[in-house]
Protein backbone atom coordinates (compact mmCIF):
# COMPACT_ATOMS: atom_id res chain seq x y z
CA UNK A 1 0.00 0.00 0.00
CA UNK A 2 1.50 3.15 -1.10
CA UNK A 3 1.49 6.74 0.75
CA UNK A 4 1.38 9.24 -1.59
CA UNK A 5 1.93 12.95 0.07
CA UNK A 6 0.59 16.25 -1.78
CA UNK A 7 -1.46 19.33 -1.72
CA UNK A 8 -5.25 19.26 -1.32
CA UNK A 9 -6.84 21.60 -3.62
CA UNK A 10 -8.06 23.84 -0.29
CA UNK A 11 -4.32 24.18 0.55
CA UNK A 12 -3.60 24.42 -3.09
CA UNK A 13 -6.34 27.83 -3.24
CA UNK A 14 -5.27 29.36 0.44
CA UNK A 15 -1.90 29.56 -0.84
CA UNK A 16 -2.21 31.21 -3.94
CA UNK A 17 -4.74 33.51 -1.75
CA UNK A 18 -1.95 34.38 0.44
CA UNK A 19 0.40 34.69 -2.12
CA UNK A 20 -1.86 37.48 -3.99
CA UNK A 21 -2.28 39.32 -1.07
CA UNK A 22 1.28 39.41 -0.30
CA UNK A 23 1.72 40.28 -4.03
CA UNK A 24 -0.47 43.33 -4.00
CA UNK A 25 0.92 44.79 -0.91
CA UNK A 26 3.99 44.78 -1.75
CA UNK A 27 3.26 46.27 -5.34
CA UNK A 28 1.09 48.53 -3.46
CA UNK A 29 4.03 49.77 -1.81
CA UNK A 30 6.10 50.12 -4.62
CA UNK A 31 4.46 52.24 -6.49
CA UNK A 32 3.82 54.60 -3.35
CA UNK A 33 7.27 55.27 -3.16
CA UNK A 34 7.56 55.93 -6.60
CA UNK A 35 4.89 58.42 -6.49
CA UNK A 36 6.65 59.86 -3.51
CA UNK A 37 9.82 60.23 -5.14
CA UNK A 38 8.29 61.43 -8.77
CA UNK A 39 6.48 64.17 -6.42
CA UNK A 40 9.47 65.07 -4.81
CA UNK A 41 11.73 65.57 -7.66
CA UNK A 42 8.93 67.49 -9.03
CA UNK A 43 8.90 70.01 -6.05
CA UNK A 44 12.84 70.00 -6.63
CA UNK A 45 12.65 70.90 -10.21
CA UNK A 46 10.23 73.49 -8.84
CA UNK A 47 12.63 75.27 -6.39
CA UNK A 48 15.50 74.81 -8.81
CA UNK A 49 13.90 76.64 -12.01
CA UNK A 50 12.25 79.55 -9.40
CA UNK A 51 16.01 80.34 -8.47
CA UNK A 52 16.84 80.17 -12.52
CA UNK A 53 14.08 82.50 -13.32
CA UNK A 54 15.41 84.64 -10.41
CA UNK A 55 18.93 84.75 -11.89
CA UNK A 56 17.93 85.61 -15.71
CA UNK A 57 15.55 88.48 -14.52
CA UNK A 58 18.38 89.60 -12.03
CA UNK A 59 20.48 90.09 -14.75
CA UNK A 60 18.22 91.43 -17.26
CA UNK A 61 17.52 94.29 -14.76
CA UNK A 62 20.81 95.38 -13.76
CA UNK A 63 21.86 95.26 -17.54
CA UNK A 64 19.14 97.30 -18.46
CA UNK A 65 17.63 94.90 -20.40
CA UNK A 66 14.58 94.59 -19.16
CA UNK A 67 12.56 97.74 -19.92
CA UNK A 68 9.39 96.87 -21.99
CA UNK A 69 9.83 93.03 -21.14
CA UNK A 70 6.77 90.94 -20.84
CA UNK A 71 5.76 87.20 -20.04
CA UNK A 72 4.40 85.78 -23.75
CA UNK A 73 1.64 84.20 -23.80
CA UNK A 74 1.13 82.61 -26.84
CA UNK A 75 4.99 81.08 -26.47
CA UNK A 76 5.20 79.64 -23.55
CA UNK A 77 8.28 80.46 -21.43
CA UNK A 78 9.47 83.54 -23.62
CA UNK A 79 10.79 86.73 -22.71
CA UNK A 80 10.30 89.54 -24.60
CA UNK A 81 11.00 93.25 -24.68
CA UNK A 82 10.05 96.32 -26.78
CA UNK A 83 13.48 96.14 -28.15
CA UNK A 84 12.61 92.74 -29.97
CA UNK A 85 15.02 91.67 -27.39
CA UNK A 86 13.97 87.44 -26.55
CA UNK A 87 15.05 85.82 -23.27
CA UNK A 88 13.83 81.88 -24.19
CA UNK A 89 13.46 79.92 -20.80
CA UNK A 90 14.74 76.68 -20.57
CA UNK A 91 12.72 75.17 -17.64
CA UNK A 92 12.21 71.23 -16.55
CA UNK A 93 8.92 70.52 -17.74
CA UNK A 94 7.76 73.30 -16.08
CA UNK A 95 5.69 76.65 -16.69
CA UNK A 96 6.52 80.22 -16.20
CA UNK A 97 2.67 80.83 -15.50
CA UNK A 98 2.57 84.55 -14.00
CA UNK A 99 4.80 87.29 -13.27
CA UNK A 100 4.29 90.67 -11.77
CA UNK A 101 6.16 93.51 -11.48
CA UNK A 102 5.72 96.44 -9.07
CA UNK A 103 6.48 99.04 -12.27
CA UNK A 104 3.89 97.81 -15.08
CA UNK A 105 3.62 98.87 -18.46
CA UNK A 106 1.54 101.59 -19.21
CA UNK A 107 -0.92 98.91 -21.48
CA UNK A 108 -3.88 97.60 -19.20
CA UNK A 109 -4.22 94.84 -21.43
CA UNK A 110 -0.37 93.88 -20.52
CA UNK A 111 -0.05 93.64 -16.77
CA UNK A 112 2.89 91.16 -17.11
CA UNK A 113 5.03 93.78 -18.57
CA UNK A 114 7.81 96.03 -16.92
CA UNK A 115 7.43 100.08 -16.97
CA UNK A 116 11.05 101.28 -16.40
CA UNK A 117 11.16 103.46 -13.78
CA UNK A 118 15.15 105.01 -14.12
CA UNK A 119 14.21 106.85 -10.36
CA UNK A 120 13.46 104.22 -8.59
CA UNK A 121 16.19 101.72 -7.41
CA UNK A 122 14.32 98.95 -6.69
CA UNK A 123 12.05 96.64 -8.35
CA UNK A 124 9.42 94.28 -6.39
CA UNK A 125 9.17 91.20 -8.61
CA UNK A 126 6.69 88.44 -7.83
CA UNK A 127 5.96 84.80 -10.20
CA UNK A 128 4.74 81.52 -10.26
CA UNK A 129 6.58 78.41 -11.60
CA UNK A 130 4.01 75.35 -11.97
CA UNK A 131 3.58 72.01 -13.32
CA UNK A 132 1.11 69.38 -13.56
CA UNK A 133 1.25 66.42 -11.42
CA UNK A 134 1.39 62.59 -11.90
CA UNK A 135 -2.11 63.05 -10.51
CA UNK A 136 -3.17 65.39 -12.76
CA UNK A 137 -3.70 68.68 -10.32
CA UNK A 138 -1.48 71.61 -10.92
CA UNK A 139 1.37 72.38 -8.59
CA UNK A 140 2.57 75.69 -7.92
CA UNK A 141 5.82 77.53 -6.58
CA UNK A 142 5.32 81.21 -5.60
CA UNK A 143 8.56 83.34 -5.44
CA UNK A 144 8.62 87.09 -4.30
CA UNK A 145 11.85 89.06 -4.66
CA UNK A 146 13.20 92.44 -4.90
CA UNK A 147 16.42 93.62 -7.20
CA UNK A 148 18.22 96.43 -5.98
CA UNK A 149 20.59 98.51 -8.20
CA UNK A 150 22.63 102.09 -7.77
CA UNK A 151 21.68 104.81 -10.49
CA UNK A 152 23.77 106.07 -13.22
CA UNK A 153 24.70 109.51 -11.03
CA UNK A 154 25.50 107.46 -7.98
CA UNK A 155 27.85 105.33 -10.26
CA UNK A 156 29.53 108.33 -11.51
CA UNK A 157 32.65 109.05 -9.63
CA UNK A 158 35.84 110.99 -10.35
CA UNK A 159 39.59 110.09 -9.88
CA UNK A 160 42.60 112.03 -9.90
CA UNK A 161 45.73 110.75 -11.13
CA UNK A 162 48.39 111.43 -8.93
CA UNK A 163 51.83 113.46 -10.06
CA UNK A 164 54.90 111.29 -9.54
CA UNK A 165 57.91 113.49 -7.97
CA UNK A 166 60.92 113.55 -10.53
CA UNK A 167 63.46 110.86 -9.96
CA UNK A 168 66.75 111.68 -8.21
CA UNK A 169 69.79 110.45 -7.79
CA UNK A 170 69.74 108.79 -4.15
CA UNK A 171 73.82 109.61 -4.03
CA UNK A 172 72.93 113.31 -4.25
CA UNK A 173 71.48 114.82 -0.91
CA UNK A 174 70.63 118.41 -2.62
CA UNK A 175 68.58 116.38 -5.35
CA UNK A 176 66.85 114.67 -2.24
CA UNK A 177 63.01 115.68 -1.88
CA UNK A 178 62.26 117.24 1.65
CA UNK A 179 59.36 115.78 3.75
CA UNK A 180 57.95 119.77 3.06
CA UNK A 181 53.64 119.11 2.88
CA UNK A 182 53.79 121.25 -0.32
CA UNK A 183 55.92 118.93 -2.51
CA UNK A 184 54.18 115.58 -1.53
CA UNK A 185 52.22 113.97 -4.66
CA UNK A 186 48.20 114.53 -4.00
CA UNK A 187 46.38 111.42 -2.92
CA UNK A 188 43.33 109.82 -4.75
CA UNK A 189 40.54 110.23 -2.78
CA UNK A 190 38.21 107.31 -2.06
CA UNK A 191 35.15 107.03 -4.37
CA UNK A 192 31.81 106.81 -1.84
CA UNK A 193 29.68 104.40 -3.64
CA UNK A 194 26.22 103.09 -2.78
CA UNK A 195 26.17 99.53 -1.16
CA UNK A 196 24.99 97.20 -3.99
CA UNK A 197 24.13 93.57 -2.99
CA UNK A 198 26.52 91.04 -4.50
CA UNK A 199 25.56 88.35 -6.54
CA UNK A 200 25.88 84.99 -5.59
CA UNK A 201 29.10 83.57 -6.17
CA UNK A 202 30.34 79.37 -6.43
CA UNK A 203 33.33 80.44 -4.30
CA UNK A 204 32.85 80.79 -0.79
CA UNK A 205 35.78 83.09 -0.52
CA UNK A 206 33.90 85.73 -2.44
CA UNK A 207 30.91 86.14 0.06
CA UNK A 208 31.11 89.54 1.42
CA UNK A 209 31.21 89.93 5.77
CA UNK A 210 27.44 91.50 5.68
CA UNK A 211 25.14 93.78 3.63
CA UNK A 212 24.41 97.01 5.56
CA UNK A 213 21.44 98.73 5.40
CA UNK A 214 20.84 102.52 7.12
CA UNK A 215 17.66 103.99 8.77
CA UNK A 216 14.12 102.04 8.71
CA UNK A 217 14.49 99.11 5.90
CA UNK A 218 11.32 96.76 4.00
CA UNK A 219 12.92 93.78 2.88
CA UNK A 220 10.54 91.87 0.98
CA UNK A 221 11.50 88.53 0.55
CA UNK A 222 10.56 84.68 1.82
CA UNK A 223 13.71 83.34 1.78
CA UNK A 224 17.43 84.30 3.00
CA UNK A 225 19.92 81.86 2.66
CA UNK A 226 23.81 81.98 2.13
CA UNK A 227 23.16 81.70 -1.28
CA UNK A 228 21.74 85.42 -1.34
CA UNK A 229 23.50 88.31 -1.43
CA UNK A 230 25.30 87.69 1.94
CA UNK A 231 25.41 85.47 5.51
CA UNK A 232 24.56 88.43 7.47
CA UNK A 233 22.40 91.45 7.00
CA UNK A 234 23.12 94.44 9.29
CA UNK A 235 20.16 97.07 9.91
CA UNK A 236 22.03 100.49 11.09
CA UNK A 237 19.94 103.21 13.04
CA UNK A 238 16.91 101.40 11.53
CA UNK A 239 14.20 98.79 12.32
CA UNK A 240 13.37 96.03 9.83
CA UNK A 241 10.16 95.13 8.25
CA UNK A 242 9.26 91.82 6.51
CA UNK A 243 6.03 92.32 4.85
CA UNK A 244 5.73 88.59 4.77
CA UNK A 245 6.18 85.21 5.95
CA UNK A 246 9.65 84.36 5.55
CA UNK A 247 12.25 81.68 6.74
CA UNK A 248 15.62 82.72 7.96
CA UNK A 249 19.02 81.05 6.94
CA UNK A 250 21.30 84.04 7.94
CA UNK A 251 22.11 86.39 10.68
CA UNK A 252 20.14 89.56 10.89
CA UNK A 253 21.96 92.87 13.29
CA UNK A 254 18.53 95.26 13.84
CA UNK A 255 19.89 98.48 15.65
CA UNK A 256 15.83 98.61 16.25
CA UNK A 257 12.68 97.25 16.04
CA UNK A 258 12.29 94.07 14.11
CA UNK A 259 8.47 93.44 12.33
CA UNK A 260 7.34 90.06 10.47
CA UNK A 261 3.94 90.26 8.75
CA UNK A 262 2.87 86.77 8.21
CA UNK A 263 4.94 83.79 9.91
CA UNK A 264 8.87 83.50 10.73
CA UNK A 265 10.66 80.11 10.29
CA UNK A 266 14.30 79.97 11.47
CA UNK A 267 16.63 77.50 9.78
CA UNK A 268 19.73 75.53 11.41
CA UNK A 269 21.84 78.25 13.24
CA UNK A 270 19.97 81.33 11.91
CA UNK A 271 20.72 84.44 14.16
CA UNK A 272 17.88 87.41 15.21
CA UNK A 273 19.70 90.17 16.70
CA UNK A 274 17.52 93.33 17.35
CA UNK A 275 18.04 95.69 20.37
CA UNK A 276 14.48 96.94 20.72
CA UNK A 277 11.14 94.86 19.98
CA UNK A 278 10.06 92.02 18.01
CA UNK A 279 6.72 91.58 16.88
CA UNK A 280 5.77 88.28 14.51
CA UNK A 281 1.82 88.80 13.03
CA UNK A 282 1.49 85.33 13.31
CA UNK A 283 3.73 81.99 14.51
CA UNK A 284 6.90 81.33 15.12
CA UNK A 285 8.68 78.30 14.69
CA UNK A 286 12.79 78.56 15.73
CA UNK A 287 14.47 75.03 14.57
CA UNK A 288 17.90 73.83 15.35
CA UNK A 289 20.29 75.75 17.34
CA UNK A 290 18.78 78.96 16.48
CA UNK A 291 19.38 82.34 18.67
CA UNK A 292 17.12 84.96 18.95
CA UNK A 293 17.99 88.09 21.44
CA UNK A 294 16.20 91.65 21.96
CA UNK A 295 14.04 93.49 24.47
CA UNK A 296 10.53 92.18 23.94
CA UNK A 297 9.04 89.74 21.79
CA UNK A 298 5.54 89.19 20.53
CA UNK A 299 4.18 86.24 18.62
CA UNK A 300 0.31 86.19 17.65
CA UNK A 301 0.26 82.89 17.03
CA UNK A 302 2.05 79.61 18.20
CA UNK A 303 5.62 79.53 19.36
CA UNK A 304 7.67 76.66 18.84
CA UNK A 305 11.49 76.70 20.18
CA UNK A 306 13.64 73.11 19.09
CA UNK A 307 17.26 71.71 19.31
CA UNK A 308 19.45 73.78 21.44
CA UNK A 309 17.66 76.89 20.58
CA UNK A 310 17.56 79.98 22.46
CA UNK A 311 15.64 83.07 23.34
CA UNK A 312 17.00 85.65 25.35
CA UNK A 313 15.18 88.77 26.15
CA UNK A 314 15.63 91.61 28.16
CA UNK A 315 11.95 92.49 28.54
CA UNK A 316 9.06 90.32 28.18
CA UNK A 317 7.71 87.25 25.99
CA UNK A 318 4.04 86.94 24.44
CA UNK A 319 2.96 84.57 22.52
CA UNK A 320 -1.18 83.86 21.44
CA UNK A 321 -1.01 80.54 20.68
CA UNK A 322 0.23 76.67 21.25
CA UNK A 323 3.75 76.95 23.00
CA UNK A 324 6.44 74.53 22.69
CA UNK A 325 10.06 74.50 24.45
CA UNK A 326 11.85 71.36 23.07
CA UNK A 327 14.89 69.35 23.36
CA UNK A 328 17.55 71.58 25.44
CA UNK A 329 16.24 74.35 24.49
CA UNK A 330 16.05 77.70 26.77
CA UNK A 331 13.91 80.75 27.07
CA UNK A 332 14.85 83.99 29.07
CA UNK A 333 13.23 86.98 30.10
CA UNK A 334 14.20 90.14 31.92
CA UNK A 335 10.16 91.04 32.99
CA UNK A 336 6.73 89.00 32.35
CA UNK A 337 6.27 85.72 30.34
CA UNK A 338 2.26 85.81 28.79
CA UNK A 339 1.76 82.29 26.90
CA UNK A 340 -1.48 82.65 25.20
CA UNK A 341 -2.57 78.58 24.78
CA UNK A 342 -1.64 75.07 25.85
CA UNK A 343 2.29 74.84 26.22
CA UNK A 344 4.37 72.22 26.59
CA UNK A 345 8.26 72.33 28.57
CA UNK A 346 10.01 69.03 27.64
CA UNK A 347 13.40 67.43 27.58
CA UNK A 348 15.68 69.11 29.44
CA UNK A 349 13.91 72.59 28.09
CA UNK A 350 14.61 75.44 30.36
CA UNK A 351 12.98 78.82 31.27
CA UNK A 352 13.82 81.52 33.67
CA UNK A 353 11.72 84.79 34.12
CA UNK A 354 12.35 87.60 35.73
CA UNK A 355 9.08 88.79 36.12
CA UNK A 356 5.32 87.10 36.23
CA UNK A 357 3.92 84.22 34.36
CA UNK A 358 0.83 84.00 33.08
CA UNK A 359 -0.18 80.97 31.51
CA UNK A 360 -4.20 81.05 29.48
CA UNK A 361 -4.21 77.37 28.62
CA UNK A 362 -2.47 73.95 29.68
CA UNK A 363 0.76 73.35 30.53
CA UNK A 364 2.67 70.04 30.09
CA UNK A 365 5.84 69.46 31.88
CA UNK A 366 8.06 66.14 30.68
CA UNK A 367 11.69 65.15 30.99
CA UNK A 368 13.63 67.32 33.25
CA UNK A 369 12.40 70.43 32.21
CA UNK A 370 13.57 73.67 34.46
CA UNK A 371 11.46 76.67 35.29
CA UNK A 372 12.11 79.35 37.29
CA UNK A 373 9.67 82.20 38.09
CA UNK A 374 11.06 85.44 40.23
CA UNK A 375 7.31 86.95 40.10
CA UNK A 376 3.85 85.74 40.71
CA UNK A 377 2.54 82.52 38.67
CA UNK A 378 -1.05 82.20 37.22
CA UNK A 379 -2.19 79.19 35.39
CA UNK A 380 -5.68 78.89 34.16
CA UNK A 381 -5.79 75.58 32.52
CA UNK A 382 -4.49 72.32 34.06
CA UNK A 383 -1.06 71.57 35.55
CA UNK A 384 0.42 68.23 34.43
CA UNK A 385 4.17 67.15 35.97
CA UNK A 386 6.36 64.27 35.84
CA UNK A 387 9.47 62.74 35.20
CA UNK A 388 11.79 64.98 37.22
CA UNK A 389 10.58 68.43 36.18
CA UNK A 390 10.99 71.11 38.01
CA UNK A 391 9.22 74.49 38.87
CA UNK A 392 10.24 77.40 41.65
CA UNK A 393 7.91 80.22 41.80
CA UNK A 394 9.52 83.36 43.91
CA UNK A 395 6.03 84.66 44.98
CA UNK A 396 2.05 83.31 44.85
CA UNK A 397 1.39 80.69 42.88
CA UNK A 398 -2.50 80.18 41.61
CA UNK A 399 -4.29 77.09 39.48
CA UNK A 400 -7.80 77.68 38.45
CA UNK A 401 -7.50 73.98 37.15
CA UNK A 402 -6.98 70.57 38.43
CA UNK A 403 -2.96 69.83 39.16
CA UNK A 404 -1.42 66.23 38.58
CA UNK A 405 1.90 65.51 39.75
CA UNK A 406 3.87 62.45 39.57
CA UNK A 407 7.55 60.93 38.79
CA UNK A 408 9.36 62.82 40.98
CA UNK A 409 8.11 66.10 40.10
CA UNK A 410 8.36 69.43 42.16
CA UNK A 411 6.74 72.30 42.17
CA UNK A 412 8.23 75.02 45.01
CA UNK A 413 6.69 77.86 45.97
CA UNK A 414 8.29 81.04 47.74
CA UNK A 415 4.86 82.65 48.47
CA UNK A 416 1.49 81.47 49.10
CA UNK A 417 -0.43 78.73 46.83
CA UNK A 418 -4.11 78.63 45.89
CA UNK A 419 -4.74 75.38 44.15
CA UNK A 420 -8.45 75.78 43.08
CA UNK A 421 -9.12 72.59 41.73
CA UNK A 422 -8.16 68.77 42.57
CA UNK A 423 -5.32 67.89 43.44
CA UNK A 424 -3.06 64.21 42.46
CA UNK A 425 0.35 63.82 43.80
CA UNK A 426 2.29 60.42 43.50
CA UNK A 427 5.03 58.38 42.84
CA UNK A 428 7.60 60.90 45.32
CA UNK A 429 6.46 64.37 43.46
CA UNK A 430 6.43 67.19 46.01
CA UNK A 431 4.39 70.37 46.06
CA UNK A 432 6.52 72.66 48.82
CA UNK A 433 5.34 76.25 50.00
CA UNK A 434 7.20 78.56 52.06
CA UNK A 435 3.87 80.49 52.95
CA UNK A 436 0.61 78.51 53.28
CA UNK A 437 -1.44 76.57 50.68
CA UNK A 438 -5.01 76.48 50.08
CA UNK A 439 -6.62 73.58 48.68
CA UNK A 440 -10.48 73.81 47.22
CA UNK A 441 -10.63 70.51 44.93
CA UNK A 442 -10.08 66.83 45.91
CA UNK A 443 -6.52 65.49 47.34
CA UNK A 444 -5.70 62.01 45.32
CA UNK A 445 -4.54 59.16 45.29
CA UNK A 446 -5.45 56.05 48.17
CA UNK A 447 -1.85 54.67 46.95
CA UNK A 448 1.22 55.33 45.94
CA UNK A 449 0.81 59.08 46.63
CA UNK A 450 3.49 62.31 46.92
CA UNK A 451 4.03 64.90 49.64
CA UNK A 452 2.13 68.49 49.97
CA UNK A 453 4.10 70.06 52.26
CA UNK A 454 4.33 74.32 53.85
CA UNK A 455 5.75 76.20 56.60
CA UNK A 456 2.83 78.10 57.03
CA UNK A 457 -0.90 76.63 57.16
CA UNK A 458 -2.37 73.72 54.52
CA UNK A 459 -6.21 74.77 54.35
CA UNK A 460 -8.77 72.28 52.30
CA UNK A 461 -11.56 72.96 51.61
CA UNK A 462 -12.33 68.76 51.25
CA UNK A 463 -10.09 67.21 53.87
CA UNK A 464 -7.99 64.20 52.83
CA UNK A 465 -9.28 61.20 54.29
CA UNK A 466 -6.29 59.07 52.59
CA UNK A 467 -3.16 57.63 54.07
CA UNK A 468 -0.64 57.46 50.93
CA UNK A 469 -0.29 61.36 50.63
CA UNK A 470 1.61 62.87 53.40
CA UNK A 471 0.02 66.16 54.59
CA UNK A 472 2.47 67.93 56.65
CA UNK A 473 1.61 71.80 57.89
CA UNK A 474 3.55 74.46 59.59
CA UNK A 475 6.80 72.33 58.89
CA UNK A 476 9.90 74.46 58.58
CA UNK A 477 12.06 71.67 57.65
CA UNK A 478 10.20 71.20 53.87
CA UNK A 479 12.76 70.20 51.41
CA UNK A 480 11.99 71.19 47.61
Amino acid sequence: MSNEKGFTLIELLAGLLLFSIVSVAAVSLTVQAMHNNTNAEATNSLRNDAAYVTQVLRTAYENGNLDGMCLNKEEENILRSKSDEIITLQLNDNKLSAIEFSYKGSDPSKPNCFNSQSEVKTLQVNFTISHENINKKTETFDVVTAFTKPTDEELTVSITQPTLPPITNPDDEESKPDDKEEDKPPVAEEPEEPYKPEEPSDSTDEIPDGCDYYGDTKLADSQFGDWKYCPIINIHDGSLWIPMSTSIFIQFNIDHNFYVSGNLTGQQNAIINAKDDSFIKNNVNLHSQNLFTGRNLTAGGTFILDTKSSVQLKGSLQTGGTTEFRSNTSVTAGKNVTLGGNTTIQENAKVNTGGNFLLMGNLQLTSNPNVVIKGNTEIRGAYNSENNSYVEVGKNFTIENKINLKSNSVLYIKGDAHLNGNVHIQEDAKIVSDGDIYIKGKITPDWDGGTICAKGDIKMDQPYTGHEVKIQPNNQKCQN
